[in-house]
């Protein structure tokens, strides 16, 4: 596995380091392998029942609706972000939070995107009130996983310290912002809408990050 940084090369250990990620376990394998459940089999419309109706954990007693894309095609920008907010859960729609709006803005205004131009997915696919929680990310990792292997994207947005470091990830602070293969993809980080929302000084690094996502489209 090659892990090449994007125009940071004042960093010459940060091969060595990702080297060291057990992304595999972070993404569930043990988790397919105990079930039998070969996800790389299903159609994206399997896929999204399997996520609607799963009830592996004690989330889904809190789950109204789970967002997903109106249309899904292909798509070259796929963003993941933690945890699907209240209004989403409410009405199914993805991005219809306040911070969700807020996104669609930034990708509108500097990339040119509209929200039918990218995908959006969710570590937690059931609404989990913002909160972390070990046995619910294992059982929901193998379905994301699947979204990006049906799905195919050019480059995967990361959202956020917290999205980071579920991954598997480690030194957010440090690899905010560089590009660098992971899971056959360019996959890139940088804040999340909460965090920009709370600290508005670093708006201008996420819209220099965002910028970043052009050379890939």
């Amino acid at each position: 596995m090659a892990y090449l940084p994007f125009g940071w090369r004042k960093f010459r250990g940060l091969a060595l380091m990702l080297k060291k990620l057990h992304y595999l376990k972070a993404f569930g394998y043990e988790f397919l392998q105990d079930t039998n459940k070969n996800f790389k089999n299903l159609t994206y419309n399997d896929l999204k029942e399997q996520i609607s109706a799963c009830q592996l954990c004690y989330l889904y007693k809190k789950r109204k609706n789970t967002p997903f894309p109106k249309d899904v095609k292909k798509v070259d920008l796929f963003i993941i972000n933690s945890f699907i907010s209240k209004e989403e859960n409410e009405s199914g729609r993805v991005l219809s939070s306040k911070n969700g709006l807020k996104l669609q803005d930034f990708l509108q205004k500097y990339l040119n995107l509209t929200v039918d131009d990218y995908y959006i997915s969710y570590l937690y696919k059931c609404f989990c009130e913002g909160k972390n929680d070990e046995l619910a990310l294992k059982n929901c990792l193998p379905y994301m996983h699947s979204e990006i292997f049906l799905l195919k994207p050019k480059i995967i947005l990361c959202l956020g310290e917290n999205t980071f470091n579920s991954l598997g990830f480690s030194n957010f602070k440090a690899l905010r912002g560089n590009a660098f293969i992971f899971l056959n993809t360019w996959f890139l980080t940088s804040f999340d809408m909460d965090f920009i929302s709370k600290n508005p000084s670093l708006e201008q690094e996420f819209i220099d990050d965002l910028t970043k996502i052009k050379a890939f489209l």
